[in-house]
């Protein structure tokens, strides 16, 4: 055997490898893409985009706003106010308070005020009140303390919107007192059109706040 074939056979040529990988299996591709979704959406959903203002259970600023903001007043509130001013603050006061000095109830807090129908306040409002009243547990007015038929002398929209305002404001916002509608107003105005007097509470108990 002649020198060169010994070397080939003691010499093993080298092997020819590939540099191709596997490819990644396609069940892992889709746990990978659920996965960053889920994320996704937790991020949009309980993130805030990463606002420093925004923490949860809110998502967005928007959301902040409204939840922890006073909303506007809307117009029919806003002109409410005015009429309020005008007509009833001088007795119950601009913040609703009323005063004990006086005998003049609060509305702000007033379960009257908060019934769920109006009836009962847009009667006061038209035809006035007279006599002691129950307000929060306390006890007011009686005597020559009156309050004045101020309705009658409003239209039926403007005592709407006044008592819309008071439904709307101070520790009353958010109660559930649904706004008054002139609609109410003049159902109510024309039932006590013959009523002659001032009413006492008595009389507005012995009538369904719905009424």
């Amino acid at each position: 055997m002649s020198a060169e074939t010994k070397s080939r056979t003691a010499s093993p040529q080298p092997v020819e490898t590939s540099a191709r990988g596997e490819s990644m299996p396609i069940w892992l591709v889709s746990v990978f893409i659920l996965t960053a979704f889920a994320g996704m959406i937790y991020v949009a959903v309980h993130g805030g985009w990463f606002d420093p203002l925004v923490y949860p259970p809110f998502a967005d600023i928007q959301h902040v706003d409204a939840w922890t903001r006073p909303p506007a007043l809307g117009d029919g509130i806003k002109k409410g106010k005015v009429v309020f001013e005008a007509n009833c603050a001088v007795c119950h006061t601009s913040t609703g308070a009323g005063s004990a000095t006086t005998g003049c109830p609060p509305l702000d807090g007033s379960e009257w005020v908060l019934a769920q129908g109006p009836n009962r306040i847009i009667r006061i409002v038209l035809n006035g009140l007279a006599g002691p009243i129950e307000v929060k547990g306390g006890k007011y007015g009686g005597g020559s303390i009156q309050m004045s038929a101020v309705g009658a002398a409003l239209s039926d929209q403007q005592v709407a919107d006044a008592l819309t305002y008071v439904r709307a404001s101070w520790s009353n916002k958010g109660k559930g007192a649904a706004p008054v509608t002139p609609e109410q107003v003049k159902s109510i105005r024309d039932k006590v059109k013959d009523k002659t007097g001032f009413w006492s509470p008595e009389e507005l108990l012995k009538i369904s706040d719905k009424d």
